[in-house]
């Protein structure tokens, strides 16, 4: 199979099975209002909030995007591959960055920023809540919550490494929010929420950038310029989650934290070697001594 065929195949399936998904979803729907009310004499009845549009729609699109990015990669990276498809690639890798962006400016409303984290406004000590906005609120399990240092020194509990509160809606327009993206809420905490999608965003991003980087750089260029990404991409995530504890349990926190140290302890050593701080036989002998270390 030629890489425009697995790339055209990959998408049209993508699209085909998107369109069938939400038709279906919506008869379904349609279907459950109309039995419940005529047959079952249930006139105000209400579909279950998981089931509102676009939560699983969402689903879909977490599921099967990274599978046509990666053959939309191919498509403009394989050699012997006409401009018009390659352009027809970067379209394809464009929509998909767009309708990630899309999702993230959906929860950016539910991002708190700030408030919890001490600002001029928001948190209410009394009550241990953060207004995030009209919609939501975020109830603190403990009195000063919102403090990273304090999340930290609760950690050395065991009732500290749990959630840190939970999210409170404040209308029943949010209450179906929260339903239809319950995962996410339950999950994340008030700094966390757009989080997930950002990170996402960053990933794809970068996905797309180390394909790329070897086709306009030499090979003795390219493999210094994806390290020095990766770490410079680990350091960031690792200090962002240090900072806001995005996560609602503080153990989730610290198992990310510690993915992303043992990453980070990888990819120093050969970038200290590039930058000719460490001679090649010490990068050596610094990998294995890592290799050891998380054998033992």
């Amino acid at each position: 199979m030629s890489a425009e065929e697995l790339f055209l195949g990959n998408f049209c399936a993508g699209c085909l099975l998107f369109s069938v998904f939400v038709f279906l979803h919506f008869r379904f729907v349609s279907f459950l209002v109309h039995y419940m009310k005529n047959k079952k004499k249930v006139p105000d009845f209400e579909p279950p909030a998981v089931l509102n549009f676009p939560a699983p729609g969402i689903i879909l699109f977490m599921m099967y995007y990274n599978g046509t990015l990666q053959s939309s990669l191919v498509i403009m990276v394989a050699p012997c591959v006409g401009s018009g498809w390659r352009a027809f690639g970067g379209l394809v890798c464009a929509g998909i960055i767009g309708v990630i962006i899309l999702l993230m400016m959906r929860m950016r409303r539910f991002h708190a920023g700030g408030h919890v984290h001490g600002g001029k406004s928001g948190f209410n000590s009394e009550k241990g809540s953060s207004d995030v906005n009209s919609h939501f609120e975020f109830e603190h399990k403990y009195e000063n919550g919102h403090k990273t240092v304090g999340r930290f020194k609760r950690a050395l509990t065991q009732e500290g490494m749990g959630k840190n509160g939970n999210w409170k809606p404040k209308s029943d327009e949010t209450k179906t929010t929260m339903a239809s993206l319950d995962t996410l809420f339950k999950k994340f905490g008030a700094t966390g929420v757009m989080f997930y999608f950002l990170n996402v965003l960053r990933k794809t991003i970068f996905t797309i950038f180390l394909t790329i980087v070897p086709q306009v750089a030499s090979e003795k260029q390219s493999g210094p310029v994806q390290l020095f990404l990766s770490l410079i991409v680990a350091l960031g995530e690792f200090g962002y989650i240090l900072t806001h504890l995005p996560y609602l349990k503080m153990a989730d926190n610290l198992n990310e934290m510690n993915v992303l140290a043992t990453q980070i302890g990888v990819l120093v050593p050969p970038v200290l070697g590039f930058l000719g701080i460490l001679s090649w036989e010490d990068v050596q002998m610094a990998m294995s001594t890592l290799s050891f270390a998380s054998i033992g």
